[in-house]
């Protein structure tokens, strides 16, 4: 896990933590997150599935390099 330095690198640790909260927050306001917890283990995914999010996420990196999320 990353520390709040490496997180927020122009930050104090006050805002920081603020900014973690305001994070929480939203994610839990999420309509997933109200849907039950279901475990699943790596075991259980298709291996078809898995190399398509790979093939995926190097589509990603190559064309668009990275994503700057932005949340109020």
């Amino acid at each position: 896990m990353h520390s709040l330095k490496d997180t927020f690198p122009l930050l104090e640790k006050e805002a920081a933590i603020e900014r973690i909260k305001c994070i929480t927050g939203w994610i839990e306001k999420l309509p997933v997150s109200k849907l039950p917890y279901v475990e699943m283990g790596f075991d259980a995914l298709d291996s078809s599935l898995i190399e398509g999010l790979k093939n995926h996420n190097n589509y990603i990196q190559k064309n668009y390099g990275t994503v700057d999320l932005k949340v109020k």
